[in-house]
């Protein structure tokens, strides 16, 4: 991968995590309005509904900043566009996609059929 193009996955993912982090921030407001003292009883249990969903989108926006500040590591150590399962260069395209991603589409895929079903 050139110079160029890690510089591109830098500003790519850079900015990602800026507007994740915006994002895990609007949810954890939207969870502390769920907490009122005054509300009604059906005010509580709908905004109760609210902060769970909250707290559900925080938890996985929490997982991509996770795997978002992995990729960046990759590209210090220079190991960013490079398959963690078979060892060849990620598909320039599935970066571009997921700019994250730690498989080359084969990989993925084939993670993808061994994973049990979720419901």
């Amino acid at each position: 991968m050139t110079d160029e193009q890690l510089e591109h996955f830098r500003d790519k993912l850079r900015r990602e995590r800026s507007a994740l982090d915006r994002r895990i921030l609007a949810s954890q407001e939207q969870a502390q309005r769920a907490i009122d003292p005054l509300a009604t009883t059906d005010e509580r249990d709908a905004r109760g509904e609210a902060a769970d969903d909250a707290l559900h989108v925080g938890t996985m926006r929490t997982l991509q900043e996770h795997e978002i500040d992995g990729a960046l590591q990759r590209i210090e150590d220079g190991s960013y566009g490079t398959c963690e399962e078979c060892g060849r260069p990620i598909e320039v395209e599935r970066l571009e996609a997921v700019p994250w991603t730690r498989l080359c589409e084969d990989d993925a895929r084939a993670a993808d059929r061994s994973r049990p079903p979720q419901l």
